[in-house]
């Protein structure tokens, strides 16, 4: 309101316009133009408009549109008098030049006539008033002293046109007015992406990084004509989703818009990708299937629901063999596709849907035209030749032979509790269990042994965290689990103490379970981690104390108004079990989390992409003496431990833990393991990072083949207990550079790092420029940039082709693996 007060009380007649926008708000805008400040203030009590400036005789007013470097640098070979200059928010080489007129004279609104990119506004026109905000930015100028239009300029302007209002300017007319399928999606995973953010402020908490991708996605957007999107629409868009709350709110939004829209200025978002047949849903699909392939060779439920021989990467010809065998049994090739799509083999392609789609259409039309070749159509067989695939699988470290892993796989506990919650569990994810294992164990047998370190003597007690998609079975992992805990610790459940607690509710617990096992356990693990890195004052000196907790020491409580707990001292064997999801976790963490020491203490746990298999989903009942007998498992384990537990203390009265030696075999063992280990850090782009997980890395596998000793009612360390310790870290150790991985400074950084990730996944670990260009959804120059940064960190070689295109390929050794 006050701007346009202000220009009122220059004199000129003003009128309101929409909020966030060019075009007048109301019919009749030409006459409802007043100075009236009276009139001026109902108006802008009624809404957030902006304000337009009649050009022409009834302001004496005159406006020059320069819209562009060109249009600037003709102006200035002109030698044109300077008029008042308004900045518009199109960008810094666009400006509103203002001239007054005399009363007498009349002006045409000109399109293009002075020059290519020059419009002017003079009778019947109208111009945005200074102050006015569009989602682009805001006008910025001073109108206060206008001087007279040059003669120059008057001897130039073409004949007197008919006065309409030019709305060129207002609403570009070459948009599609429809949004395509593409479009549609990907405004749907940019509100997915603005709905995943926490409800509550916390700084880290990736609402500014977060608001801003999305910004600049929308931006690239409603700048090309190929989208129907608006700015307005987008802004509304990111106004209804992007969460508020005191610390974070509409000028913060507006903020973070702003600077989006001036780095994307000028860039377009792709065209739309082609519209594709829609895929019917599986079960529509196998229920027109035969039962066996047309060889009568093969099970259609096999083929869809088992998981191919072969790394990922070559489950491409999986694919081909199952779009084949469905259009030999005469199915569409929608149905065929629709089956490779939801198939195990599809799961790579299903990484990226944009990208996998191309892929999966590509297939499938090589399929029929092999089909139509057998059946004398004239179409040739395509040979089955090796190919790059869109699976992004990472290189993957191993720690042990062959032969060592077959000692390693012995049956001993862990393999019971594997074959137990496969029975319990529809879709059994592997990763949950086996990570639950050694919480169980961590929890029953911390309080009897611990690790002879030289240093001091070091707990058994683990910090794990598991991560994986919602509904792929976290919560049943934990249930088992619990129901085990449940069993071991009869006069003390529960075991686990939750995982909401401020730090200091967390010491009264601790103090009052002084010397006991306790669960700290929570499924929103990002969360916990964006408020610990927030100014959130409940959680302050949150991560420093669980440090503190990992080492067994409770600190002591100096003032509080609990007698119980004031100035106590206390031990516990404390145990974390965090789950949460990878994307979830990815924005939550910064690099100064791994080299503080607070996530290296964690072994990570990722879940695998599960697909249902026949009989998944059928009613799972149990009788009576069933239900009875549900615990009975869980209660076998337990009396096992307490035996194992009490063979362990045999000897060593008073002793409350008991130090686990390792035998020489199992000491060289492990000794050789992590110097391996360390030097995969060794000149690592993320070295820093990398080097205080990998120490604690080699002190956790320490601590679990204790766990195993334990189990086995030892007090020492075997080889065949240090080989069990050190096959279940493979899993962790890769993870652990998974995560490190996704782990970067900044959204440039993750970009980079996607980049390199698909040069990497193709064969040889080298592709073509232009694939790189095809698969990322950014615009070619920021594409550039990514590959100019790889290339100049030593991470990717650029050479130049005989076609004079471009090879890239990801420098060797950059990331180590065991041979």
């Amino acid at each position: 309101m006050d701007h346009a007060l202000a220009a009122a009380d220059l004199g000129f007649s003003i009128f309101p316009l929409k909020p966030m926008s060019k075009l007048p708000a109301h019919k009749g805008w030409q006459d409802e133009a007043t100075t009236d400040p009276t009139t001026i203030s109902v108006w802008f009590r009624e809404k957030n408009f902006n304000y337009g400036i009649r050009t022409g005789s009834v302001n004496n007013l005159y406006v020059v549109d320069l819209d562009g470097a060109e249009a600037q640098g003709w102006w200035k070979a002109q030698g044109f008098a300077e008029g008042a200059i308004v900045q518009t928010p199109s960008g810094p080489d666009r400006t509103h030049v203002y001239y007054r007129i005399d009363g007498e004279t009349e002006l045409p609104n000109t399109k293009k006539k002075l020059h290519p990119q020059i419009d002017t506004r003079g009778e019947g026109g109208l111009v945005c008033g200074p102050g006015s905000m569009l989602p682009t930015g805001t006008y910025l100028g001073n109108i206060s002293n206008i001087p007279m239009i040059p003669a120059g300029l008057l001897a130039i302007l073409p004949e007197k046109q008919t006065y309409v209002v030019d709305t060129s300017e207002h609403e570009p007319g070459d948009k599609v007015d429809v949004a395509s399928p593409s479009e549609l999606r990907q405004i749907a995973s940019a509100i997915e992406a603005l709905d995943e953010l926490p409800k509550v402020w916390a700084d880290g908490a990736g609402w500014r990084s977060e608001m801003y991708r999305v910004a600049c996605w929308f931006s690239r957007m409603f700048q090309s004509p190929d989208y129907a999107l608006t700015a307005e629409g987008a802004l509304q868009i990111i106004l209804e989703h992007c969460p508020t709350d005191a610390e974070w709110g509409v000028p913060e939004i507006m903020e973070q818009w702003a600077s989006a829209l001036q780095s994307t200025l000028g860039q377009l978002a792709a065209v739309p990708g082609p519209e594709y047949p829609h895929l019917p849903p599986i079960v529509e699909v196998i229920h027109f299937l035969p039962e066996l392939t047309p060889g009568g060779q093969e099970s259609f439920t096999t083929l869809v629901f088992n998981a191919p021989e072969g790394a990922p990467e070559t489950w491409w010809k999986a694919r081909r063999t199952l779009l084949i065998e469905c259009l030999r049994a005469g199915r569409p090739i929608e149905e065929a596709a629709s089956a490779a799509w939801h198939s195990v083999a599809g799961s790579p392609l299903r990484e990226n849907e944009a990208a996998g789609l191309d892929e999966l259409w590509k297939e499938a039309e090589k399929a029929r035209a092999t089909v139509a070749g057998e059946t004398g159509a004239g179409a040739e067989a395509l040979p089955d030749s090796e190919r790059p695939s869109l699976a992004l699988v990472p290189n993957r470290i191993e720690l042990m032979t062959e032969a060592e892993r077959a000692v390693g796989r012995k049956a001993w506990w862990g393999t019971e509790y594997m074959d137990w919650a496969e029975t319990k569990v529809a879709l059994l994810n592997r990763p949950y269990h086996r990570m639950n294992i050694w919480v169980i164990l961590s929890a029953v047998f911390s309080d009897v042994g611990l690790v002879p370190d030289p240093a001091g003597p070091v707990g058994l007690n683990l910090f794990t965290l598991t991560l994986g998609k919602s509904t792929t079975g976290k919560s049943e992992a934990s249930k088992l689990m619990k129901s085990v805990l449940k069993a071991c610790f009869p006069k003390d459940d529960p075991v686990s103490i939750g995982g909401n607690a401020s730090p200091n509710a967390l010491l009264e617990a601790l103090i009052v379970r002084d010397g006991k096992p306790s669960l700290f356990i929570t499924d929103e693990a990002h969360g916990l981690f964006q408020q610990m890195q927030g100014d959130n004052s409940w959680m302050s000196g949150m991560k420093e104390l669980l440090a503190d907790l990992y080492e067994g020491e409770v600190p002591m409580i100096l003032r509080s108004g609990k007698k119980n707990v004031s100035g106590i001292g206390a031990t516990t064997h404390f145990i974390t079990h965090l789950m949460g999801t990878v994307d979830g976790m990815t924005k939550a963490l910064d690099e100064a989390m791994w080299v503080s020491g607070l996530l290296p203490r964690f072994i990570w746990a990722v879940g695998d992409e599960l697909q249902p298999k026949p009989g998944t989903y059928r009613l799972r009942q149990v009788d009576g003496y069933a239900a009875a007998n549900y615990d009975l498992m869980p209660k076998q384990w337990a009396a096992q431990f307490s035996a194992k537990k009490m063979a362990v203390r045999h000897g060593h009265a008073g002793a409350s833990q008991i130090p686990v030696q390792h035998s020489n075999e199992a000491a060289d063992r492990h000794s050789d393991m992590q110097e391996y280990v360390m030097s995969l850090a060794s000149g690592h782009r993320q070295e820093e990072l990398l080097k205080p997980a990998l120490i604690r890395f080699g002190v956790n596998i320490r601590k679990c083949a204790i766990l195993v000793a334990l189990v086995d009612g030892k007090r020492e360390v075997s080889l065949q207990h240090e080989l069990t310790a050190i096959e279940a870290a493979e899993e962790w150790i890769n993870n652990i550079f998974l995560m490190v991985g996704q782990t970067t400074s900044s959204p440039f950084s993750r970009s980079v790092d996607k980049v390199e990730k698909f040069i990497a996944s193709n064969k040889g670990q080298e592709v073509r420029i232009e694939r790189v260009y095809a698969n990322s959804p950014e615009p070619k120059r920021f594409v550039d940039e990514f590959i100019t940064q790889l290339v100049s960190e030593g991470r990717v070689t650029k050479t130049m082709t005989k076609d004079n295109s471009f090879l890239l390929s990801i420098k060797q050794n950059q990331i180590a693996v065991a041979a």
